[in-house]
């Protein structure tokens, strides 16, 4: 008999931890992560809604950018917030084809990944005709070199950010106004 309340004491115990231990990874992700994406959607909560392309896709607009949020799937981190100049959008066409601006126009977009731990990422993707690149850079806009990228590359996405620094520049302000 005793040897069964052993083994009901014992069971009781490792529901508690388990229990403690998923608590406190949804209490982690949930005030590290969740609420900060909630606090971005209340402040665009309400700005006019705007349908992408005449897509599916949803942007609103704030401060002159068209801004986008995916949240992120429950207890992970793969939600990203997109800010691009509203004027970047008259470019785009041939939905669903290969080619999605016309080879003189650029179009870039600001890219936002709050962390739960360390710092934030930021990133920008510039299409210019067919070439498109992501690069990433910090909050304040510099240059963040991958680990194996060669002196070549940075220097051509260093000259990318460079000749684009004043968009680049316009869409941080954007950013940090809605991210505070």
């Amino acid at each position: 008999m005793s040897e069964k309340k052993g083994i009901w004491k014992k069971l009781i115990i490792m529901a508690i931890v388990i229990i403690t231990v998923f608590g406190a990874i949804n209490a982690v992700w949930y005030f590290g992560l969740k609420v900060r994406y909630n606090k971005i959607e209340k402040k665009l909560a309400e700005c006019e809604t705007v349908t992408i392309f005449g897509t599916e896709d949803v942007g609103v607009l704030y401060n002159g950018c068209v801004v986008g949020v995916k949240q992120p799937s429950y207890i992970q981190n793969g939600g990203f917030v997109t800010f691009t100049d509203i004027k970047e959008y008259e470019p785009f066409i041939n939905i669903g084809q290969s080619e999605i601006v016309e080879e003189d126009d650029i179009s870039v977009t600001l890219m936002y990944w709050p962390q739960i731990f360390g710092d934030d990422r930021y990133g920008v993707d510039i299409c210019q005709g067919d070439v498109w690149e992501q690069i990433y850079i910090d909050k304040d806009g510099n240059y963040v070199s991958l680990e194996d990228a060669d002196e070549e590359m940075d220097e051509y996405l260093q000259s990318l950010l460079d000749e684009y620094r004043g968009e680049i520049d316009e869409l941080l302000n954007v950013a940090k106004k809605l991210i505070e």
